[in-house]
């Protein structure tokens, strides 16, 4: 099953799409996200969406391990993720982010299809912030996502 997302509150499937591009250098100094995501064509269409919508930062991760190394890494200032993820799910992916020191603090939204009260209630318990299921409209997910990174910096 692949997740899908509303474009302007529309549904859209997910297609093949070029991957996102570096990020231009008008951006730099805006805000990182990272998206971490396991369904490429998902990952693509919201990273485009995001990358075109918002004067943020933008980087992908396919896999909670490669996610969680990230993080690390690239210290974003949001991780935006999906639950069902290859080689580290999901939600071993939040618990080793949280149980760092280094990226405890940095806020977690996920966006998964997975949406029963148990798997929001295991996520949130886990240490995410917010579970959204799509789909979603563009707006408010990037409303969602200033929250968070406003919050933050407070």
């Amino acid at each position: 099953m692949v997740d899908t997302i509303a474009l302007e509150g529309r549904p859209i499937a997910p297609s093949v799409t070029e991957p996102p591009q570096p990020t231009p250098r008008n951006k730099l100094g805006a805000p990182k996200v990272l998206y971490i995501e396991g369904h490429s064509d998902l990952r693509d269409i919201i990273a485009q969406l995001l990358d075109l919508g918002s004067d943020y930062q933008i980087d992908v991760a396919g896999d909670g391990q490669e996610g969680v190394e990230k993080v690390k890494s690239w210290q974003p200032d949001l991780i935006l993720m999906g639950l069902r993820l290859p080689v580290l799910n999901g939600y071993e992916a939040i618990r080793i982010i949280r149980s760092d020191p280094a990226t405890s603090d940095i806020p977690i939204i996920v966006l998964s299809a997975w949406s029963s009260a148990t798997h929001k209630q295991r996520a949130l318990a886990l240490g995410a912030n917010e579970h959204l299921t799509p789909p979603v409209e563009t707006e408010r997910l990037l409303r969602r996502i200033d929250h968070h990174i406003r919050a933050r910096q407070h």
